[in-house]
């Protein structure tokens, strides 16, 4: 929340896309797949780390996200879309706590992935969810498609990009971003994970503010952005310091 505060007072975003942990204390090392596949063969370290803030009880997790929907509300302008990915089963306290705010809800994005990920539930998940709508206040922008859909078709990235657990298809990002905003527009991003709304942000000419709580991950971000937008985008400093191998994005 401190963190928003800092930022809050610079700037307001025109979207917000973001993929929250989703409270179900994911490690790879601890699902099904793990036993048929050595960690040794899965590029980066990262894909078998835990992932902070994804193991609160469901009461943690509701006051959690009653300070996730306050900073959203503080950063987005009226009318602002904003793209939540998060697990079916919190959909409904996010529903209830984002009315409350004032957003508007609209409908909930489905990605169909080529493969499902193994768990230990009767039926294996081969889709995600991401709840869409707008901030209230204002008649939000829809520079999209007159014919897009709620399913989204899209593959994963290649397994070698990972450099995050939980890491989002940079499409997925890019789609959001082409829908809801325009040129120069300000995506915000509470939860940048490997750096995913940041890349596509500066693919599409949008610029993107965002915050990522632990440190080795913002290591990722740096590296990933560096590998997508280029070494002249950054200070020569920070290309030293992070362009010492080679990061597929």
């Amino acid at each position: 929340t401190k963190d928003v505060q800092r930022l809050r007072g610079q700037f307001r975003a025109q979207l917000c896309n973001c993929d929250p942990p989703y409270a179900v204390s994911y490690d790879r090392r601890n699902r099904p797949a793990a036993k048929l596949q050595k960690d040794n063969i899965v590029p980066g370290e990262a894909r078998s780390m835990r992932i902070q803030n994804d193991d609160l009880t469901p009461i943690q997790y509701k006051k959690w996200f009653v300070k996730v929907a306050n900073s959203i509300n503080e950063v987005l302008v009226p009318g602002a879309p904003y793209y939540i990915w998060n697990s079916h089963k919190n959909f409904g306290l996010m529903h209830d706590l984002l009315s409350e705010r004032n957003f508007k809800i609209s409908c909930v994005i489905t990605w169909a992935k080529e493969s499902f990920s193994p768990n230990f539930s009767d039926y294996n998940e081969q889709v995600e969810f991401c709840l869409y709508g707008w901030k209230g206040g204002a008649k939000h922008n829809w520079y999209g498609p007159k014919n897009e859909s709620t399913l989204w078709d899209i593959h994963r990235d290649r397994i070698s990009s990972y450099r995050h657990p939980t890491q989002k298809a940079l499409e997925l990002a890019e789609r959001a971003v082409r829908n809801s905003s325009k040129y120069g527009d300000i995506v915000f991003d509470p939860f940048l994970g490997s750096g995913t709304s940041l890349i596509a942000a500066a693919r599409l000419g949008r610029r993107c503010f965002g915050i990522e709580i632990e440190p080795k991950y913002c290591d990722v971000i740096v590296r990933r952005y560096v590998a997508a937008a280029g070494k002249g985008s950054v200070s020569k400093k920070i290309a030293e310091r992070y362009c010492s191998e080679e990061v597929v994005v």
